[in-house]
């Protein structure tokens, strides 16, 4: 079953989101730093520069370099074990002894060592030699003023009491794993590297870690209040007051996204009450983001197709083994699913409901400036 993280990315939001932005109070924050532009065209290096600046807060924060880097351990463990070898785990022990704080050395080797991760979390063939990643002094720089960020907001909204939380207790058979970053006594905060000023699937990973939280067997975050979004990158912190957020949108998330059985059905202000998972709530999300639709695309005749989302989504778990374990998006804006097949060619586009064509990449959309017909005939 999926964590919080991959179930937001399947569910349906209502407009604006469950929390949505307007509900928050944002802050700006000025330490007179610029961050240096960084020129590069591997997408990679911001995955990278996230998880090098959490990380590193973390160790700053704890000073337990073994714990704040422990995901990429496992993932060089996991490397290891498939290739029945120990050099990874061996490099990465190499690696992090260079990490001793915020000097440029320790950054760069701090870049190389979050490589890790991906081996960890996703499929092994997006992983790539930790030795490959070699971030500019302009990178090192932009991730130290971050960390320092980060460092400062906590201060002022601390102490922290917990990092990495968890929510044993308060998981469901749908939503079974999932933990947050930061715990003070009264807030829940959540840090974002990223260039977006703030997105509705933040928010709503909040919340579900305060339902987690409340109905877990810690009982610190019964006097949590306040949830937070911090994104070290724009220097801005999102503040939301848990009291402002209606009991109705409390009790949906409880049962329609986390899973949870309702002990009195449909009354909002009993949001609290819950008794296991709900089964009809399960069976539906089975039903719709993990079952595999018979589809066999040699029964088709060369030429152009509609067929469904979940006939396209079982062909991909047919030719791409990374999608064999994946959770079906929800293909919001996606009617139905044009394919071409042309000799052993194939591609697929979505047809949007207003009657947009665009380029299916998994679960993405890519724009086309050509017409359907121009792809057949010209697909070799």
């Amino acid at each position: 079953m999926p964590s919080v993280t991959q179930i937001i990315n399947t569910i349906s939001q209502p407009r604006g989101g469950f929390v949505p932005k307007s509900l928050f109070e944002e802050t700006k924050f000025e330490d007179f730093n610029v961050l240096k532009e960084i020129k590069s065209d591997n997408n990679s290096l911001a995955s990278i520069q996230g998880l090098a600046v959490d990380y590193l807060t973390r160790y700053m924060l704890t000073k337990d370099k073994t714990s704040a880097f422990h995901i990429s351990f496992l993932g060089a463990v996991k490397l290891d074990e498939t290739f029945g070898s120990n050099n990874e785990v061996k490099k990465y022990l190499t690696l992090l002894e260079n990490i001793n704080g915020l000097d440029d050395k320790s950054i760069f080797y701090a870049c190389q060592i979050v490589g890790y991760d991906v081996a960890f979390r996703s499929d092994l063939k997006t992983y790539r030699n930790v030795n490959e990643i070699k971030p500019s002094k302009e990178m090192v720089s932009n991730i130290r003023i971050m960390v320092y960020r980060g460092l400062y907001f906590l201060e002022k909204y601390g102490p922290v009491i917990a990092d990495e939380m968890t929510f044993e207790g308060g998981y469901t058979e749908l939503v079974n794993s999932g933990d947050g970053d930061y715990l003070t006594k009264n807030m829940i905060i959540d840090f974002k590297v990223t260039q977006k000023s703030f997105s509705n699937k933040w928010s709503l990973q909040l919340l579900m870690y305060y339902i987690l939280g409340i109905h877990s067997i810690h009982l610190e975050y019964k006097n949590v209040n306040k949830l937070c979004i911090f994104n070290p990158l724009e220097n801005v912190s999102y503040i939301v007051n848990v009291s402002d957020i209606s009991d109705k949108t409390k009790y949906l998330v409880s049962n329609k996204v986390i899973g949870y059985k309702m002990e009195f059905p449909e009354v909002y202000t009993k949001w609290e009450s819950v008794n296991g998972t709900d089964n009809c709530v399960l069976q539906e999300f089975l039903n719709e983001r993990v079952k595999s639709t018979y589809f066999d695309i040699t029964k088709y005749d060369d030429g152009i197709h509609y067929i469904s989302v979940n006939e396209y989504w079982s062909s991909l778990r047919q030719i791409d083994f990374e999608y064999r374990n994946k959770l079906r998006p929800i293909f919001r804006f996606t009617n139905r699913v044009i394919m071409i097949k042309k000799g052993t060619y194939k591609m697929f586009f979505s047809e949007s409901y207003k009657g947009k064509i665009s380029l299916l990449n998994g679960g993405q959309l890519k724009s086309v400036p050509f017409p359907i017909e121009y792809y057949y005939e010209n697909i070799e």
